[in-house]
């Protein structure tokens, strides 16, 4: 009689191999932005050129769209800001485990590590398109206040976004590796979610005619934080980020040796 060993999978485990080899996470961190950046001009100013061209061309598309025009710039700023960040977050990770094939074969480590360090290179990113955007809304409009980031961009809204992005790049990393086509599909799908997100419009806009049915996808209520400056998103963004990362890393953990064999 034959007898399958089954791996034993734990999600507190998981988390706490997450602590304990965060010198790789950080290693890794290192290499990506160090390859990244390494032969070019402006360096790591390029994660700034996306954003800023985006809010341009949306600002003069939109702003007389607007219901808000007094502070519509600073509501897009920080917006375009955050969805960067999390759609650099999806392009890294999906990435995360292919590109470090050989890595992957040779060494033993949680291949968690490597979609958790992918999210934190755009992190990084993030925070130097936050010092951009305080330094271009302090010289345009407002007066430099170093309590100015907490006023704009309030730490919860930062940390359910943050748990979204670990748990869409758990499943998109994944996924990825297992079916070729997601890698295919993925921008397509970002590009669709940046309508349907009030990234550059408000909900409760007139103009927006679909604005019932946006409230449906749960980074609605991030970006409407940012837009209204609530200190918390609404209760359905936590639950649904919190849900999406728990998923995420079971999915994960359950595939990684699926993954491996397909490599």
């Amino acid at each position: 009689m034959q007898r399958v060993i089954t791996p034993y999978y734990s999600l507190s485990q998981s988390v706490r191999d997450i602590f304990r080899f965060r010198s790789l996470i950080g290693f890794f961190i290192w290499r990506e932005l160090k390859v990244r950046y390494k032969h070019t001009l402006l360096g790591v100013l390029w994660s700034v050129m996306q954003p800023a061209l985006l809010t341009a061309v949306l600002y003069t598309v939109w702003y007389n769209q607007s219901d808000t025009k007094e502070h519509y710039l600073q509501q897009l700023v920080w917006s375009i800001c955050l969805w960067t960040y999390i759609s650099s977050s999806l392009n890294y990770a999906i990435n995360s485990i292919t590109s470090n094939e050989k890595i992957i074969k040779k060494n033993a480590f949680p291949r968690l590590v490597l979609p958790v360090s992918a999210i934190f290179v755009a992190l990084f990113e993030l925070f130097i398109n936050c010092m951009a955007a305080f330094i271009f809304l302090s010289i345009y409009k407002h007066p430099f206040n170093p309590s100015f980031a907490l006023l704009d961009l309030q730490l919860p809204v930062l940390i359910c976004t943050i748990l979204f992005s670990l748990g869409a790049g758990f499943w998109v990393s994944s996924l990825s590796a297992i079916y070729k086509d997601v890698r295919y599909a993925l921008p397509f799908l970002i590009q669709l979610v940046f309508f349907v997100t009030p990234v550059f419009y408000e909900v409760s806009s007139d103009k927006v005619v679909w604005g019932q049915w946006v409230n449906i996808n749960p980074l609605s209520g991030i970006f409407e934080a940012i837009k209204h400056n609530y200190s918390m998103p609404p209760l359905y963004s936590w639950m649904f980020s919190l849900m999406l990362c728990i998923t995420g890393i079971v999915f994960f953990q359950r595939n990684e040796f699926k993954t491996n064999d397909l490599l």
